[in-house]
């Protein structure tokens, strides 16, 4: 009886174990999984420690920005949000959001050019009211490193119906200045107090470390190109201009207590541009006179600011740093008409090809 029951036990676990062996059963992938995979990138945590940013983005497709909440276990997510930053008083986060990937894959299809893709747009979400705010058409944003609830932001000018200075400028066969800056509109705005101001025709911004000042270019390109150069007070809301005059600005740097601010600036309309350094601190009305240009003792013999290198200040403000190049030179006129010249190939035996 013994050995009849302990058959009768295997018999009925035999079944049971094999059934389990087959819903364990790894399933083999292939090429059609690797789309709907998933993963978490860019983190960041507020200064305040109480919330947590993050993405998870599928390998092919649209992905989700979260914002969370840990101490009462609250999320927050935005459709294909990505880019978030948290701001320094820790009481929002501004963000991208792209297009819809479908959208932009017809568009390509259709070989539509890169200017007329839809742009990235920016949302930004206020922790304590949980109001969300976009604008369209983003440029680019920043957002001051320390003890701030400012963001500025560039975005494409709004087109006014019944501005006919576009169809004025097609009438003007002027030669585009390939050195000329792009220009955009400029938001200011503080999300959690509403405050808000737009500036027109803005090339760049920066904002001081501590925020309580925003420089900013505005460059007006009719006729003549006229460069403005104005800071912009958080605390007071109130901007200046420092700078006005005819010819390039660009490369508008501020410092870390928001009392200096330094750009380079060119009079010259030619091809060739030679770049000079400005320098202003709170409390003056105009820049310095140039510090260095083309005939500082302290330049390189042939050596000028130049216009791709970064500007910057030290830590303490008492120092500031800035690119320097050979001096431009026009290129020689060709002499040579083209049937003239000869297209030559060099080849050796050791060559692959």
């Amino acid at each position: 009886m013994d050995n009849k029951l302990f058959y009768f036990v295997i018999l009925l676990i035999f079944p049971v174990l094999i059934n389990a062996q087959t819903k364990t059963e790894k399933q083999p992938l292939d090429f059609d999984v690797y789309d709907s995979w998933q993963y978490l990138e860019h983190p960041a945590i507020s200064d305040d420690g109480k919330w947590v940013i993050y993405e998870v983005n599928p390998y092919l497709g649209d992905g989700k920005l979260y914002i969370n909440y840990p101490k009462k276990n609250k999320v927050q997510t935005f459709e294909r949000g990505y880019s978030g930053k948290i701001s320094s008083n820790s009481d929002f986060v501004a963000f991208k959001i792209k297009a819809q990937r479908d959208t932009v894959r017809k568009l390509k299809l259709k070989k539509v050019k890169k200017d007329k893709m839809p742009k990235d747009s920016l949302g930004i979400w206020v922790f304590k009211s949980k109001k969300t705010i976009k604008f369209a058409g983003l440029n680019s944003f920043k957002i001051p490193e320390e003890n701030s609830s400012w963001i500025a932001l560039l975005m494409d000018e709004q087109k006014d119906k019944n501005d006919t200075t576009k169809s004025e400028k097609k009438k003007s066969k002027k030669k585009k200045d390939k050195d000329i800056p792009k220009v955009y509109e400029l938001v200011i705005l503080n999300p959690v107090s509403g405050a808000k101001h737009h500036y027109k025709n803005v090339s760049e911004f920066n904002f001081s470390r501590n925020g309580n000042l925003l420089g900013f270019i505005q460059i007006q390109n009719d006729s003549i190109t006229q460069s403005k150069v104005n800071i912009f007070d958080t605390q007071s809301q109130v901007m200046v201009n420092i700078f006005n005059k005819k010819g390039i600005a660009k490369k508008i740097e501020m410092d870390n207590a928001g009392k200096k601010s330094a750009f380079i600036y060119t009079p010259d309309t030619s091809e060739i541009k030679i770049y000079s350094l400005y320098t202003w601190q709170t409390g003056t009305l105009e820049p310095k006179a140039v510090i260095i240009d083309t005939n500082s003792l302290e330049m390189p013999k042939d050596w000028v600011v130049s216009p791709n290198g970064k500007i910057w200040f030290s830590r303490d403000d008492q120092k500031l740093f800035f690119g320097t190049a050979l001096k431009p030179e026009p290129k020689p006129k060709d002499t040579i008409p083209e049937d003239e010249k000869v297209d030559v190939e060099v080849w050796s035996w050791k060559d692959p090809y």
